[in-house]
C-alpha cells in the first residue's frame, strides 16, 4: 500500500515538473538554443513635444521585459540579438468635437521606431514603427495623467515588440 502511495506521488511530482518547465514553451516565446544575449541601444528622442528622459525610460522598460520574461542575458560586446530605433512621435490630439467645438476626448499619441537585428539569423531581423494611443477626458490636464499614460503606451509597445521578437519563430 506504501509503495502504491509513493509511486503516485512520484507520478504527481513528474507531472507537476513537467508542466511547470513546459510554461516557458506555453507562453508563446520561442528563443532558439544558439540565442543566448541581447542588447537595447539607448532610444533616440526625436519626436517634438515629448518630456525628456521618456526614452531612457523606454530603453530601461525593455530592457527589463527582456530580462524578466527570458533567459536571455545582456551583452553589449557580441549580443544574439540587438534593439535600437528613437521615440518618432508624442501628440496630443483633440477627438470627438462637440458642437460647442470643444474637445469630448483627448488623445496622446506615441509612436516608436525600432529596429531588430537578429546577429544568428539575418533573416528574422525587423524594422517597425510601433503606436499607442492614450485616451483621456479633456477635464484632465496632460501633466497630471502624462506619467500614467506614458506607462500604460510603453507597456503595451514593449509587448508588440517583445511578442514579435521571441514569439513569431
Amino acid at each position: 500500500m506504501i509503495k502504491i502511495e509513493n509511486l503516485a506521488k512520484t507520478i504527481l511530482y513528474i507531472i507537476t515538473l513537467f508542466t511547470i518547465s513546459s510554461c516557458y514553451t506555453l507562453n508563446g516565446i520561442s528563443i532558439p538554443d544558439n540565442v543566448t544575449s541581447y542588447y537595447v541601444d539607448n532610444f533616440d528622442l526625436k519626436a517634438r513635444n515629448a518630456p525628456p528622459l521618456i526614452n531612457q525610460i523606454f530603453t530601461e522598460d525593455l530592457k527589463n521585459k527582456i530580462n524578466q520574461q527570458t533567459k536571455l542575458v545582456a551583452n553589449d560586446t557580441e549580443p544574439d540579438v540587438e534593439f535600437k530605433g528613437e521615440i518618432s512621435r508624442y501628440d496630443l490630439e483633440q477627438l470627438a468635437p462637440t458642437r460647442s467645438e470643444e474637445s469630448s476626448l483627448n488623445r496622446l499619441k506615441v509612436s516608436i521606431s525600432v529596429e531588430y537585428i537578429n546577429n544568428k539569423n539575418n533573416d528574422l531581423s525587423w524594422k517597425q514603427t510601433f503606436s499607442q494611443n492614450y485616451d483621456f477626458s479633456p477635464d484632465q490636464d496632460l501633466l497630471s495623467i502624462q506619467d500614467q499614460a506614458i506607462d500604460d503606451i510603453y507597456e503595451q509597445i514593449i509587448e508588440q515588440i517583445f511578442n514579435k521578437s521571441f514569439a513569431d519563430w
